[in-house]
C-alpha cells in the first residue's frame, strides 16, 4: 500500500474541527494507540499517516487557520499529540467572515509558509496521489484562503487529484449570516475549476440527522462533526482499505467513475446508519441500508430527497463497511430496477460498488455511533443544480442593494468579481439542466420512429 499517499489540508475553523474528527476516526479505524503506534502490518495506514523514524504515526495533514485559537485548542487537546507540530500553521488575525480577507489581504501573506510546509510534507511521500481539503464554503478563511491554496496547488501540483469536503454556510439552527451568502457564492464559483470532485454538506440537515437518528438532544457542532467524520471515512475508505479481491481505489478513479463533465463534479453523500452509542444497531439488511443511504443523499447536502423522475444520476458509487460478499452489487441492481436510482440514458452502467470487511470503528466518547454494517452512497445527481440556485438567490437579494460589498472591495477585491462569479454559477446551473434537456430531446427523437 506504500506509495499511495494522500495529503489532507484542514483550512479555517470548520476545516480544522472536521479534520480533527476525521483524523480521530482514522486513528480508530487503523487501531492506532495513544502513543501513535499500530499493530497493523498491511501498511494501509500510510495513505493518511506518515511514519516517523521512531515508528510513531502522524497524520499527513497540513492544518491552517488565519487566527491561532482553533489551532491552539487542537494542540492542547488529547488529539494534539498526534499532529506534527511543524504542520500546524496559524496567523495572528482572523478573516472576520470576509472571503476577500482570506483570499487576498491576509491569505496572500500566508501563502509562502503554506507552500513551504506542503513541499516538506510532499517530500516525505513516495508517490502522492493528491489532496483532500476540509473547509467551509461560507467562512472568510474556509472559503477565501482555501481557494487561494487550491490555486497554488493547481500550479505546483497540477497533475495531482484534488478532492474537497465542504460544509455549506449556516449554523446548526439553519441561520446564515449575510456575508456567508457572498462567501459561499464566491467559493463555489472557484471550486468549479479548482477541484476534480467536491462533496457538499449542510450543517443544519446533518444536525437534524444527529437529533433524529442519533437521539442527540441538544444541537452542537460536536455530533455534527462526528457524523461528517463517519461519512468522510466512508467516502475515503476505498483509498486506504482493500476490498475482498485485494483491490483499492485511487483519487483519480473517483473522478473517472463519477464525473462525465469536468464542471459537474459536485457530489452528494448518503450515510446509513447511525444511532445513539450503546443502542442496538445490528439489525437492518443491506437492502435497507442502501435504500436509506440513497434517500439521505439529497438531505445531507441541504435539499429534499432527490426525485427519481426529475433528478437523474450521472454516476453512483456504493461503499460498504462490515459487509462481505457480492451482496452490495445485487442490491445496487435492485435499486435501479425499483427506480430508486435513475440514471441519464447515456451512462452505460452508472453504478460502482466497493465492499470493505472492517466496519467503521467506534471513537471514544462519541455522541453518535455508526452501525457495524454501514453503507455510504456517493452520487453525482443533476438535482445538485438546486444547491447552486439556492446560493445564487441569496446572493441576488443582497447584491441588488450592493449591501456589504464595500467590505470586500476594501480588502483588495474588485467589485466585478461578484458579477463574474454569479455569471459562472449561472452557467453551472445551465450545465446541469442541459444534461436533462439533452436526454429529453433524445427521448423525443426515439418516439418519432
Amino acid at each position: 500500500m506504500s506509495g499511495r499517499e494522500v495529503i489532507t489540508l484542514n483550512v479555517g475553523g470548520t476545516g480544522v474541527n472536521i479534520g480533527a474528527k476525521v483524523t480521530e476516526q482514522y486513528i480508530a479505524d487503523h487501531k492506532i494507540d495513544k502513543t501513535g503506534h499500530t499493530q497493523e502490518t498491511d501498511k494501509s495506514f500510510t495513505t493518511f499517516f506518515a511514519e516517523q523514524g521512531s515508528g510513531q504515526l502522524v497524520p499527513r495533514a497540513l492544518t491552517v487557520d488565519l487566527e491561532p485559537s482553533v489551532c491552539e485548542a487542537l494542540q492542547n487537546s488529547d488529539l494534539g499529540n498526534f499532529f506534527h507540530p511543524d504542520w500546524i500553521l496559524s496567523g495572528k488575525e482572523d478573516a472576520g467572515g470576509n472571503y476577500a480577507r482570506g483570499h487576498y489581504s491576509l491569505g496572500r501573506e500566508m501563502m509562502a509558509s503554506v507552500g513551504d510546509k506542503l513541499q516538506k510534507i510532499m517530500d516525505e511521500c513516495d508517490n502522492c496521489q493528491g489532496f483532500v481539503v476540509n473547509h467551509s464554503l461560507g467562512g472568510g478563511t474556509g472559503g477565501g484562503l482555501t481557494t487561494q491554496i487550491l490555486e497554488r496547488l493547481a500550479v505546483d501540483y497540477r497533475k495531482k487529484a484534488k478532492i474537497g469536503f465542504a460544509v455549506r454556510a449556516c449554523d446548526y439552527n439553519g441561520f446564515q449570516k449575510p456575508n456567508e451568502s457572498y462567501n459561499e457564492m464566491l467559493c463555489l464559483s472557484q471550486l468549479c475549476d479548482l477541484t476534480e470532485v467536491q462533496f457538499l454538506y449542510d450543517n443544519y440537515q446533518v444536525c437534524n440527522m444527529c437529533q433524529k437518528d442519533g437521539n442527540v438532544e441538544q444541537p452542537s457542532y460536536v455530533p455534527v462533526n462526528e457524523l461528517l467524520a463517519k461519512a468522510i471515512s466512508g467516502v475515503t475508505s476505498a483509498f486506504h482499505f482493500q476490498d475482498a479481491s485485494g483491490a483499492s481505489m485511487n483519487l483519480g478513479q473517483l473522478t473517472t467513475d463519477l464525473v462525465p463533465f469536468p464542471r459537474l463534479h459536485f457530489m452528494s453523500t448518503g450515510f446509513a446508519r447511525i444511532g445513539k452509542p450503546g443502542s442496538d444497531l445490528s439489525g437492518g439488511s443491506t437492502r435497507e441500508l442502501c435504500t436509506t443511504a440513497v434517500d439521505l443523499g439529497g438531505r445531507m447536502t441541504g435539499m429534499r430527497a432527490f426525485d427519481p423522475v426529475e433528478d437523474k444520476y450521472m454516476g453512483v458509487t456504493l461503499l460498504s463497511r462490515g459487509i462481505t460478499g457480492a451482496e452490495l452489487g445485487t442490491v445496487g441492481n435492485w435499486l435501479k430496477e425499483q427506480n430508486k436510482l435513475t440514471f441519464v440514458e447515456w451512462v452505460p452502467s452508472g453504478l460502482k460498488t466497493h465492499e470493505i470487511e472492517s466496519p467503521i470503528a467506534k471513537m471514544e466518547g462519541e455522541s453518535v455511533e455508526a452501525a457495524s454494517k454501514s453503507v455510504t452512497m456517493i452520487g453525482n445527481n443533476t438535482g445538485m443544480n438546486r444547491v447552486v440556485t439556492q446560493s445564487c438567490k441569496k446572493y441576488d437579494v443582497l447584491y441588488a442593494q450592493r449591501a456589504y460589498v464595500h467590505h470586500y472591495v476594501n480588502e483588495g477585491m474588485e467589485e466585478g468579481e461578484f458579477s463574474e462569479a454569479r455569471e459562472n454559477l449561472g452557467f453551472l446551473e445551465k450545465d446541469y439542466l442541459d444534461v436533462l434537456s439533452e436526454q429529453a430531446d433524445d427521448e423525443d427523437d426515439d418516439d418519432e420512429f
